[in-house]
């Protein structure tokens, strides 16, 4: 697993705080606790910085993988409300652990196969991966992350998939995916088309077309057995406001109706 960017690391300080030890305690249990999937960082990093600056309550967020953040939930980790894709949403409505009315689709993005900036790669077409020039292909894990499940489904239904296999370079998640290609560790790489935007460091090479592989959404649900269901679902209603909306059209997500 490669590290994150710098932008990551400073994401994960996010949050950080000056008071005391019992004081932060206590302001943490009011805070609103939310784990999202990692293609959402920027955007909604900067939609909560105002969310926050409007309602005075703290969110905290946790960026991970969507299959991460279901185990996560899973596990019993305290959390009050998910912002993942919707497989996995689906399998936390299946075994209870989110209030299904709750459920709100705020954007989606499409998969696109990347390059780092410098390459001459050129695809085409799904068949030109096949390619000894293309070298390695890095997706996300493509048996539980849903971004390398749709890339694996996509290339099994093109009957390419167990010829690429030797050269599949598996990743913990899509952004992990982007920093490979970025640091020029693989040939090319497929990601949400949301993270492909915010570096300057690769290139789109490839979109997918949506008849074969559909645009994955994104939820949010609110956790069964929190006990802030009101401030989740405040939030959840920001997401969906125009404010926000707007801010995930700027960072190349589709939204709800498009």
């Amino acid at each position: 697993m490669f590290p994150f960017p710098l932008r990551a690391v400073l994401i994960a300080s996010l949050g950080l705080s000056l008071f005391s030890p019992c004081n932060a305690e206590e302001k943490k249990r009011d805070d609103l606790q939310v784990f999202a999937s990692v293609v959402l960082t920027e955007s909604l990093l900067e939609i909560t910085q105002d969310y926050e600056r409007d309602t005075h309550q703290k969110v905290r967020l946790n960026f991970t993988s969507s299959s991460m953040a279901a185990q996560q939930v899973e596990l019993g980790v305290p959390v009050d409300l998910v912002f993942i894709s919707d497989p996995m949403t689906e399998r936390l409505k299946n075994h209870k652990f989110v209030r299904n009315e709750s459920t709100r689709v705020i954007v989606s993005s499409s998969l696109v196969l990347i390059v780092n900036k410098e390459s001459p790669l050129s695809i085409k077409k799904p068949e030109d991966l096949l390619s000894p020039k293309v070298g390695r292909i890095a997706i996300a894990d493509p048996d539980a992350v849903p971004s390398g499940i749709h890339t694996r489904l996509f290339l099994e239904k093109k009957n390419l998939w167990k010829s690429l296999l030797p050269r599949i370079y598996t990743t913990a998640n899509a952004r992990v995916t982007l920093a490979a290609i970025e640091m020029d560790l693989a040939g090319v790489g497929v990601v949400y088309k949301a993270d492909a935007l915010i570096s300057r460091k690769v290139r789109i090479a490839y979109e997918f077309n949506s008849n074969d592989v559909r645009q994955i959404s994104f939820q949010a649900s609110a956790i069964n057995r929190s006990q802030r269901t009101a401030a989740a679902e405040s939030f959840t209603s920001y997401l969906m406001s125009p404010t926000a909306q707007a801010i995930f059209k700027r960072y190349g997500f589709i939204l709800p109706g498009n």
